[in-house]
């Protein structure tokens, strides 16, 4: 096992090759190397192993191998931080966008409630009420997929790469998708409806189909 001195010599040899962000290293309780670095924004260049250090004749083998390791870890942290910040550069969107589709769900669901109570003599101006609704969620729905397509790509992007969960990126980037509607990417790329919005068809579908079955039951046949 290296000793944290050895540790410290190779790290002064690699002086001139650290990433930008290295602090130091040395060993933990375990034995095992712990790397220090100023904290990564995601902003920065993806860490790699800069080729001229295969051309420093000073470096030993040991050395290259723990340069190695130190950009290693640098990506993995750049990579958790790139994350956030794509989940971060979403939400000034995402929130409101979803907002506006709970809304005008919600205003579809009363309109259709109301026909229940509504005077036969306001049934048509109900039903009217209730066709703009469903159009208006329709395309808050359709409005909110593009925006959950965008959060499913960026968590895709990440998944093999990040050492963080998605829930725990998105809570790092202040996203509370609590109740939100979110499919993998893939649901995005078909020709047909996209999650929400087929969602919203079918719910559409069901009440229009309600209001054709009472308007035939109540309509009065004409005298002959």
């Amino acid at each position: 096992m290296t000793s944290h001195d050895d540790i410290q010599q190779l790290a002064q040899q690699l002086a001139d090759h650290h990433h930008p962000h290295f602090q130091g290293v040395t060993t933990n309780s375990y034995g095992r190397l712990a790397f220090t670095f100023a904290t990564f924004t995601g902003a920065e260049p993806e860490p790699d192993l800069p080729r001229e250090v295969w051309e420093d004749s000073r470096l030993t083998q040991e050395a290259l191998r723990l340069l190695e390791k130190e950009f290693i870890e640098a990506r993995s942290l750049w990579l958790d931080a790139a994350y956030v910040r794509a989940l971060s550069a979403l939400r000034p969107e995402m929130v409101p966008v979803w907002g506006e589709y709970v809304q005008a769900r919600e205003s579809m669901n009363k309109a259709f409630a109301a026909l229940d109570t509504t005077a036969d003599t306001h049934w048509r101006a109900a039903v009217s009420t209730l066709v703009a609704a469903q159009e208006r969620a329709l395309a808050a729905a359709r409005a909110w997929d593009w925006q959950a397509a965008a959060l499913a790509a960026v968590d895709e992007k990440y998944l093999y790469g990040s050492s963080i969960s998605p829930a725990e990126a998105h809570a790092r980037a202040g996203l509370d998708t609590t109740g939100w509607v979110v499919e993998s990417a893939s649901a995005y790329a078909g020709y047909g409806d996209s999650p929400l919005m087929e969602r919203v068809n079918g719910v559409v579908e069901r009440q229009r189909d309600h209001v054709q079955k009472v308007a035939a039951l109540t309509t009065v046949p004409s005298q002959g």
